[in-house]
Order: structure tokens, then C-alpha cells, then sequence
């Protein structure tokens, strides 16, 4: 069973990224990754209903 992978996307400052620009993120991970993938702006991320189901990546030493 293959899991989604969350990533949190941050824009520069001033930028105004639309649609277009997050589904073409959004595919261009799923398609590399070879699964499904979930875009979330920090805002969305510190939300407690988001924080309580995920889990940090833990990065190898």
C-alpha cells in the first residue's frame, strides 16, 4: 500500500501563485514519486486538525 506524501509549500514573498501553478507542482511530484500527493501552504499546516495526523520526516544521518 502506497501512502500520499504531504508537502509544505512556501512561495517568495509578494508572490501570487494560482491554480496552475499548484496542480502543476502537484503532478510533477506525483509523477516523479509514483504516488499521490497533498500541497498544503503553512497557514493550512499549523491548523491542529492538520498537525494531529502527521508525521515529520526523520532524516538519516
Amino acid at each position: 500500500m502506497h501512502r500520499d506524501v504531504d508537502f509544505l509549500v512556501e512561495f517568495a514573498p509578494g508572490a501570487q501563485p494560482g491554480l496552475h501553478t499548484f496542480s502543476g507542482a502537484k503532478a510533477a511530484l506525483e509523477q516523479l514519486l509514483g504516488r499521490g500527493v497533498d500541497l498544503a501552504e503553512p497557514a493550512v499546516a499549523r491548523k491542529p486538525c492538520v498537525l494531529g495526523r502527521h508525521q515529520p520526516l526523520q532524516r538519516g544521518r
